[in-house]
């Protein structure tokens, strides 16, 4: 990367289809007058986060189409009244359109979710029955077992789960071998004593226990989630705030550890009558049930899954590519390592990683900025924390067909980056809701490699063909993801989700570029003109990057109407080292000099410019206003540019 400034960057903020259709009406502007989109005079880079990268996939597969054919007299992608235009306007509704087989798979995924916990609880209270046996079966074990009492017992069986399951995801190579053994020692040796003292209790079984634990769980949970919310709109931050969320989190964990031990307690009485009694056929046949049940979910789950349903939906409007013969939905995943060596800019899609990571100021984070690009995927700014785009492109995962998709392409990282609701969403994440989110299988992101770790990095990077890249499976594939999303654990594999949970403008991908010009379409809702998110990644480029900028940030601030005063600011950005790049935003909202047609429009249909995020379903009409509001902002700029 060149120390001096250099090219001109765009970048496209999140927002789902708000952000989608205002940034397409922005970028045909761009194009008509500045050709910044396809032809000699391309921007270098265009970064997009969310919705903004619906749309700068469609423009990348296009402009990549138009390259190939060689047709210089065709017009640029996405250009006005083109197929491609007409299909993304007309296809809003990609969510709750019905899709071949949509109804059965959403069907097929609720059930696969809620038989997939069920069944891994039953088979962990198989598994601690089996080491509670195995305990009584050794002499000198069970005389041991004996002398210890039954509370330090239950302690201590809690720990051998601890290790057991730190020890099955660690990242680390000892801890991956020391403390599996250690928890299996563990459970062989205090199982039979904790489940005899629990049993002993007259509520510790039967119905009385899963209401006992269920009812305590959810006031637990609802109690700490309660004084959460008091406190943080009560503004309490520091070592109170702390207490609570940590309460919340210790309280999910403590009901899940309660259904297990309740459907233990359950399954003991059976076990000591099969084997005790000399039946043991009946546990070996109960063993090999659930084992062979959970077994079969997992190859299930592996095949359905909800980020493939909204990927596939996502593509059913954005997936969009001209040709001779009209728009046509591609057969085959565009990838990523395809759309470069042409005259149009190079993509970089921004997501985030729910890694550790320390920022340069020193301090432990919970995440990291994660970008796609047809070069490189990584985390910038981490030394070697980066894989081959190509090399990634090579991994394979299964199919309901039982055919194989790779695990990375355009439309994977268009879904992963708009993976807004997920068990991990960076610094949104809420400990406390990952095991729900992750139960209700909302988990629109997607595990990869984790770059972060060396022997993952070396792996991926030294693949030639394609394979499946799960070679640490424990529990099986599908397990290995449910039991780390609603644990939050991150090991030798990474969870990858939205961009927004980083930075919602996608800018701070193109600030590392160090751009000599960057176009910041800028689609969040703001009714109010407070800029937040602007100034909130502005704060973190001047925090991580050593960025600071000229830009009036009150320049939005609206009036007794709701108008802008404008819908576009210009200023500059100084490096580190003295030097200066352009800045130019342009924003949405309304202003006093907004078409007539569209001020009637936001009069009839409220809250028009300002939809939130989650209304994901927009007719025609909608879609065609806010890409018309996106046209008005973008001339505005580009008048005011040029009479200056």
């Amino acid at each position: 990367m060149s120390e001096a400034p250099d090219g001109v960057g765009i970048c496209l903020s999140g927002g789902g289809l708000r952000a989608a259709m205002f940034s397409l009406g922005a970028l045909q502007v761009l194009q008509e007058q500045r050709g910044l989109l396809y032809g000699p005079r391309a921007a270098r880079w265009l970064a997009a986060v969310s919705g903004g990268s619906y749309i700068a996939a469609t423009y990348a597969v296009n402009a990549h189409a138009l390259h190939l054919a060689g047709d210089t007299s065709a017009r640029p992608p996405l250009a006005r009244d083109s197929p491609e235009e007409r299909h993304v306007l007309t296809h809003g509704r990609y969510l709750v359109t019905p899709m071949p087989g949509s109804a059965l798979a959403m069907l097929t995924l609720m059930l696969l979710n809620a038989s997939g916990l069920v069944m891994l609880f039953l088979f962990a209270a198989v598994m601690v029955n089996d080491f509670a046996m195995v305990g009584s079966w050794i002499d000198w074990v069970a005389r041991a077992g004996e002398d210890i009492p039954g509370p330090i017992a239950v302690v201590a069986f809690l720990a051998s789960v601890y290790a057991l399951v730190r020890g099955l995801y660690s990242g680390h190579q000892i801890e991956r071998y020391v403390l599996p053994f250690a928890g299996f020692g563990g459970l062989i040796l205090t199982a039979g004593p904790a489940l005899d003292s629990l049993a002993s209790q007259s509520w510790a079984h039967g119905a009385s226990a899963w209401f006992g634990v269920g009812l305590g769980g959810v006031a637990l949970m609802g109690g700490s989630v309660g004084m959460s919310f008091v406190l943080a709109k009560r503004g309490v931050v520091g070592n109170l705030a702390a207490v609570a969320n940590w309460t919340q989190v210790v309280s999910v964990r403590l009901t899940l550890l309660g259904v297990l031990l309740a459907t233990a307690v359950d399954l003991r009485a059976d076990f000591l009558r099969w084997f005790e009694d000399d039946d043991p056929i009946s546990g070996i046949l109960t063993f090999f049930g659930v084992l062979f049940a959970t077994l079969l979910i997992d190859y299930l789950m592996q095949r359905y899954t909800l980020h493939r349903q909204y990927r596939d939906r996502i593509q059913r409007c954005f997936g969009v590519v001209t040709n001779r013969a009209g728009t046509t939905l591609p057969r085959t995943a565009p990838l990523l390592s395809d759309l470069r060596g042409g005259p149009f800019p190079d993509l970089l899609i921004s997501a985030t990683a729910n890694v550790t990571s320390i920022d340069p100021q020193g301090h432990r984070r919970a995440f990291a900025p994660f970008v796609y690009a047809s070069d490189v995927c990584g985390i910038p700014g981490q030394d070697d924390a980066w894989f081959p785009t190509e090399n990634l492109e090579l991994g394979r995962l299964p199919l309901p067909s039982g055919a194989e998709e790779h695990l990375v392409s355009l439309p994977v990282a268009v879904a992963t980056t708009g993976a807004a609701v997920s068990p991990s969403m960076g610094r949104y994440t809420q400990a406390s809701a990952r095991p729900v989110i992750a139960a209700l299988n909302i988990r629109l992101g997607r595990w990869l490699p984790n770059v972060q770790h060396a022997r993952r990095r070396r792996f991926v990077r030294e693949q030639t063909q394609p394979r499946n890249f799960a070679t640490d499976t424990r529990l099986g594939r599908a397990y290995d993801e449910l039991l780390p999303e609603m644990l939050g654990i991150t090991n030798t594999d990474m969870y990858v989700s939205d961009g927004g949970h980083y930075d919602n403008l996608g800018l701070m991908a193109l600030l590392r570029t160090r751009c000599a010009e960057i176009w910041c379409v800028d689609a969040s809702p703001d009714p109010y003109g407070r800029a937040d998110e602007l100034a909130r990644v502005l704060g973190l480029a001047h925090y991580e990057l050593d960025i600071t900028h000229t830009l009036d940030l009150k320049a939005f601030r609206t009036d007794n109407k709701g108008h802008y005063p404008t819908l576009y600011v210009s200023g500059t950005l100084a490096y580190p080292g003295g030097e200066t790049a352009k800045f130019h935003v342009v924003k949405l909202g309304l202003d006093t000099e907004t078409p007539p047609a569209l001020l009637e429009y936001a009069t009839i249909h409220r809250p028009f410019p300002h939809h939130p995020t989650l209304h994901q379903w927009f007719d025609e009409a909608r879609s065609s206003a806010y890409r018309d509001l996106g046209r008005h902002a973008a001339i505005r700029c580009l008048s005011s540019l040029a009479s200056a």
